[in-house]
């Protein structure tokens, strides 16, 4: 649950310093970013948003499906039976359950969370860095990417 948490809280603080990404300016990306996630955290809806959220992918995880997976794995077409079985079928989930452990989980890793984003915010620099030189690299050896 923590790190659904922190990866759903560095993706909404990355979204808030779009604007910094398209300019490429390492220091305006990390303020934004560091911005962002104060902002987004200290909205005491937030925890309530989470917990929608949690519950909108639980219906996309519930709604895979596995009867036709197996039968991938074993290396042949499903049954129409199997073609139908979605991993809901199989589990069962306590939505109000998951909402009040989501909301739970927020307040109480508040401070987990922002230090993994700002840890992020401070290695976008080196991995923009490193995207620019590879890209460099890469025309520099001629490598047609067409």
């Amino acid at each position: 649950m923590k790190t659904i948490l922190m990866a759903a809280a560095s993706i909404a603080a990355m979204t808030t310093a779009t604007p910094a990404l398209a300019q490429d300016d390492p220091d305006v990306i990390v303020e934004e970013m560091e911005e962002g996630l104060d902002t987004l955290l200290n909205d005491p809806d937030m925890p309530d948003r989470m917990a929608t959220m949690a519950v909108a992918l639980l219906s996309v995880v519930e709604a895979m499906p596995i009867g036709q997976m197996e039968a991938a794995i074993e290396g042949r077409a499903p049954t129409a039976e199997e073609a139908e079985r979605r991993l809901g079928d199989e589990i069962q989930v306590d939505r109000d359950m998951l909402a009040h452990q989501t909301r739970a989980a927020m307040v109480q890793n508040r401070e987990q969370m922002q230090g993994a984003v700002r840890a992020m915010a401070l290695m976008l620099p080196v991995l923009i860095a490193t995207a620019d030189n590879m890209a460099e690299a890469i025309e520099d050896a001629g490598i047609d990417d067409r």
